[in-house]
C-alpha cells in the first residue's frame, strides 16, 4: 500500500505498463517454439508517473490505483474492438524478429540440455546418437522455417 511507498524515499517514478495479447491469450513457450517464427502481434503501452503526483495516504493511493485499473480495462476493451490501445498513438516500435529467433533458439537449446540432464537414465538406454540426430534435425527445420518465413 501507500505505507510501503513512503518507505521508498529514492523512488522517483512509477511505470504503468499495459500489455495486450491477440484474443486475450498470452503465447506460451510451446507456442513460440512450434510457431515457426510466426509470432503474434503484442501491444505494449506504458506511462511514467512522477512519484510526487501519486497520493501518499492509504485511501488516496488506493483510489489512484483503482483509477489506473479502470483506465487499463478501457484500453483493453478498445484494443479488442479496434486493435489499438489508445486513440492517439505516439510511437510504434516493431519487434526485432532476429532477436526473437535467437531468444527462442536459446530456450530450445536450454530445454533440450535440461531434458537430457533430467532424463539421462532413460536416454542412456537408447543410443544417444539417435536422440542427438533428432534434436539436430528439429533445430535445422526450425531455423529453415524461420528464415523462409521472414527473409
Amino acid at each position: 500500500g501507500s505505507s510501503d511507498l513512503k518507505k521508498c524515499r529514492n523512488l522517483k517514478w512509477i511505470v504503468d505498463t499495459t500489455i495486450a495479447y491477440p484474443r486475450g491469450e498470452a503465447p506460451n513457450g510451446l507456442y513460440l517454439i512450434f510457431s515457426r517464427g510466426k509470432f503474434p502481434p503484442i501491444r505494449v503501452h506504458y506511462r511514467v508517473f512522477d512519484i510526487k503526483s501519486v497520493p501518499r495516504d492509504e485511501e488516496g493511493f488506493k483510489n489512484w490505483m483503482y483509477d489506473r485499473y479502470i483506465e487499463k480495462e478501457a484500453m483493453l476493451e478498445r484494443f479488442y474492438k479496434t486493435g489499438s490501445l489508445v486513440d492517439n498513438l505516439t510511437e510504434s516500435i516493431d519487434t526485432d524478429v532476429k532477436g526473437a529467433f535467437f531468444s527462442v533458439l536459446f530456450y530450445v537449446v536450454m530445454a533440450v540440455c535440461f531434458s537430457v540432464f533430467l532424463y539421462f537414465p532413460v536416454i542412456s538406454l537408447v543410443n544417444f546418437k539417435w536422440i542427438l540426430l533428432i534434436v539436430l534435425i528439429y533445430m535445422i527445420y526450425f531455423a529453415y522455417s524461420f528464415v523462409k518465413t521472414f527473409f
